[in-house]
């Protein structure tokens, strides 16, 4: 028995993302992460995001602002 992979959403470009908010797998596979990595973010509080039943949504301008933020 085989296992189906699960896909990968298409990669977004948050400049010109045409929605208010992008999931936890778009923003991973943009940032080149783990979605865990997305998750651990938003549980310790430095990504802003919404639940939407049982997903993540993030706002778009929250991770176009986490892109500025200065890497330490």
């Amino acid at each position: 028995m085989t296992r189906r992979r699960r896909t990968l959403e298409p990669i977004v470009d948050l400049a010109t993302h045409p929605r208010r908010y992008v999931t936890v797998r778009a923003l991973a596979a943009y940032l080149d992460c783990d979605a865990r990595t997305i998750l651990r973010m938003i549980y310790a509080g430095a990504l802003p995001a919404t639940r939407v039943g049982r997903r993540w949504r993030i706002p778009v301008e929250e991770a176009r602002q986490m892109l500025r933020w200065p890497a330490r």
